[in-house]
């Protein structure tokens, strides 16, 4: 296969993996296999017969670059001496896991609230309610800071929180009914919006 053809095929398994929602399957590590491997044999030729290595290949190497940069990994420590800091993410709660566990991301955390866990999602103002009581917070002493402006924003936005930032890294345009009060195209940009606002 040339290199062009396989650009491709991850270019487009990667757009199917970010964008199509997760289907009925067991909420274990068998079923998010499953899913996983479903979205490759929906993008790999017909005539392919290597799906089981190419999973398990693709499997290896996303869990090996599943890391915190040093910048925000500073980033976190330096706020975690001012801030209380929660996660609030969706996705099926045997993935999310997988994610949390491989970045570390959980012990720069007061609270870490997945929407598989609790039949609820992003933007729905419940899922915030389960961490805001989790972190003994209001919504007006927070800010949410999230990449998905539908999910992220508008969440913090339906719960009434004080701020919120978004993360652009990607230059998209936002929706005109919903309106971050500071976007920011690089995550260090963070701590200027927060000490100054």
């Amino acid at each position: 296969m040339s290199t062009e053809k396989s650009l491709s095929i991850t270019t487009d398994y990667l757009h199917k993996f970010r964008e199509t929602p997760a289907p009925d399957y067991p909420a274990d590590q068998e079923g998010l296999d499953q899913w996983r491997r479903d979205i490759w044999e929906s993008v790999l030729p017909p005539e392919y017969e290597h799906l089981d290595s190419v999973y398990l290949v693709w499997k290896r190497e996303r869990l090996s670059h599943l890391c915190l940069k040093p910048c925000v990994r500073q980033l976190l420590d330096d706020l975690g001496t001012h801030f209380t800091i929660g996660i609030v993410t969706n996705g099926p709660s045997v993935a999310q896991w997988e994610k949390v566990k491989e970045t570390g991301v959980q012990k720069y955390c007061d609270s870490v609230v997945i929407s598989g866990d609790h039949n609820v999602e992003k933007p729905d103002r419940a899922i915030f309610d389960i961490a805001l009581a989790e972190l003994q917070v209001k919504p007006c002493e927070c800010v949410m800071v999230g990449d998905k402006i539908e999910a992220d924003i508008l969440g913090g936005k339906n719960v009434g929180v004080k701020m919120t930032v978004w993360l652009n890294g990607r230059g998209k345009v936002a929706p005109n009914d919903i309106v971050p009060d500071f976007t920011i195209d690089n995550i260090k940009d963070l701590q200027t919006v927060l000490y100054k606002s």
